[in-house]
C-alpha cells in the first residue's frame, strides 16, 4: 500500500511510505527497470488492493487524484526524465483498485535527495559512498549499451512507418492531384 501506519505508529504516514515508493522507483530506474504492483502483497502475490489508501483525505476516494500525486510526485522528486521512463495505471483487470508503475531504465542515474538507489535481486538499496563513482561509472556503460539498443529499436520503427506512409503516399498520389497554395496566387497541378 501506499499509505500504512509505521511500526512506532498507529498513524499513517503518507509522506513516509511515498518516500519509500520513490526510492523503490529509483532503483528500478537505475537497474533495466521493472514493473511496481501497489495493493499486491509481495509475499504471496494476491491483491488486497489501495481502497484504504484512495479514502486517505488527500484522495477522496479518487483513482485521478492518487494518479496525479504519485506521478507528481516522481516529477518532483526524480526529475523530469525519470518521469518520462515510467507509465503508471490501474489494473482494469484486476478484482481489487491495484495500481500498477512500469519502470523504463532511466538515460541518466537517478537519486532521490541526493541519495542514489540499486536493485540488488530482489530488493532495493542506498548506493553508498565509497561505492557511487563505480556505480555511476558502471551505469554509463550499461546507459551507452541500452542507448545503441533503443536507437536501432528507434530506426526499425521509423522504416516501418516510412514503408507504410509511403505507401499511402503513392496511393493517393494515383487518386488525388496534387493542390498547392501561396499567399501570392494559387497553384493546381495534376499528374496528368
Amino acid at each position: 500500500d501506499l499509505i500504512v501506519c509505521p511500526p512506532d505508529s498507529t498513524t499513517p504516514d503518507l509522506p513516509r511510505q511515498t518516500h519509500k515508493i520513490l526510492e523503490e522507483i529509483c532503483a528500478f530506474l537505475n537497474a533495466e527497470g521493472g514493473t511496481l504492483y501497489i495493493g499486491v502483497d509481495d509475499k504471496t502475490h494476491l491483491e488486497k488492493g489501495i481502497e484504504d489508501d484512495l479514502r486517505h483525505p488527500q484522495f477522496d476516494g479518487s483513482r485521478d487524484k492518487f494518479d496525479l500525486y504519485v506521478r507528481n510526485k516522481i516529477n518532483q522528486k526524480l526529475g523530469e526524465l525519470a518521469d518520462h521512463c515510467i507509465r503508471s495505471y490501474f489494473d482494469d483487470e484486476a478484482h481489487k483498485a491495484v495500481y500498477v508503475i512500469e519502470i523504463a531504465p532511466c538515460p541518466k542515474p537517478v537519486s532521490l535527495d541526493d541519495v542514489f538507489y540499486e536493485r540488488r535481486g530482489t530488493s532495493s538499496r542506498h548506493v553508498s559512498e565509497d561505492y557511487l563513482p563505480t556505480f555511476i561509472a558502471n551505469r554509463m556503460k550499461e546507459v551507452a549499451s541500452l542507448d545503441t539498443q533503443r536507437i536501432n529499436q528507434l530506426i526499425d520503427e521509423s522504416r516501418a512507418t516510412t514503408s507504410v506512409e509511403e505507401e499511402e503516399q503513392q496511393e493517393q498520389n494515383i487518386s488525388a492531384p496534387y493542390e498547392y497554395s501561396t499567399d501570392f496566387e494559387e497553384i493546381k497541378t495534376s499528374q496528368d
